[in-house]
């Protein structure tokens, strides 16, 4: 993975739509990185924000990397392998939704 930044137009996307901030989400471990330590200090904070840091950069290169249809049998097998942690997600992101759609 890269941490070159894209060059960007007018509007301050990048040629495949991604902000600046996107870019640093997706690529800017690092920057991540420096400041989580910054916040937590110490040892176990630079750890902690290692680990998150490593996460991210993870979780980016998975978005990037993985197509529509590999993601759907990806979440398929986690819900089959782990039913009952699925539904309880499900369950608390219905209850979120639900609450919103009430204030509104």
């Amino acid at each position: 993975m890269s941490n070159h930044a894209l060059p960007v137009d007018e509007s301050g996307q990048n040629q495949y739509g991604e902000s600046s901030g996107a870019r640093e989400f997706a690529g800017g471990g690092s920057s991540f990185r420096e400041k989580a330590q910054q916040y937590l200090g110490g040892d176990r904070g630079r750890e902690l924000a290692d680990a998150a840091a490593d996460r991210v950069n993870e979780a980016a290169d998975y978005l990037r990397n993985t197509d529509a249809q590999r993601m759907k049998s990806d979440v398929e097998s986690l819900v089959k392998s782990n039913p009952g942690p699925a539904m309880l997600v499900a369950g608390m992101v219905g209850f979120v939704i639900g609450r919103a759609l009430i204030r509104r």
